[in-house]
């Protein structure tokens, strides 16, 4: 990777341009970065990098509805596009949504990997509906922070893995269940 001046795109149609306030920084990244992705996503390099953002719409393009210039978004940016990591970045508009009043433009940032990582498993994947019983692997981290928060507002009940220092953050989030990596999982494998 190397620092280069870019210049500034134009939003087509169905397009935005967001001025950039924060990037994400996410392990996805970082395999794009090492050309550990490449078997999934062949991208056409050079390319600005970077999968997550958030900032305020610049510019819209034609057909774009539900967004207007000034408003506060954020975003994952299309996979085969990337541009996070710029002052500029065109998106589609179905990839963007406005920021909550009371979230801040670093918060904002690092949330729509993790956020939609842990959306799409719990909705998508598992269909989850209230009463359902989930176990969320790694419940502390970036995608179970957001996990167990989605899946009590879903109205599941959730068993978590974490550390002894995570616990009170797990259980904060709505955790019912705590298991405790670093003792309880030593040994054979137990029935929960």
């Amino acid at each position: 990777m190397e620092l280069r001046d870019v210049p500034e795109p134009a939003p087509s149609d169905g397009e935005m341009l967001i001025r950039i306030r924060a990037a994400g920084l996410n392990p996805v990244d970082c395999k794009i970065r090492d050309g550990k992705m490449r078997l999934l996503n062949r991208l056409d390099l050079p390319m600005v990098a970077g999968s997550e953002l958030s900032g305020v719409v610049e510019r819209i393009g034609a057909g774009v509805t539900r967004f207007a210039v000034g408003d506060r978004v954020f975003a994952r940016v299309d996979k085969t596009k990337l541009g996070a990591y710029a002052p500029f970045v065109v998106v589609d508009q179905t990839l963007v949504t406005k920021m909550p009043k009371a979230l801040d433009f670093a918060d904002a940032a690092g949330l729509p990997l993790a956020g939609l990582t842990a959306l799409q498993a719990l909705r998508d994947e598992l269909a989850l509906t209230a009463g359902d019983r989930v176990f969320i692997s790694g419940g502390a981290g970036g995608v179970g922070t957001l996990a167990i928060q989605l899946a009590v507002w879903m109205g599941a009940k959730v068993a978590t893995t974490a550390s002894p220092r995570g616990e009170e953050l797990v259980r904060s989030l709505g955790a019912e269940t705590v298991i405790d990596y670093e003792s309880e999982l030593q040994g054979p494998p137990r029935r929960l």
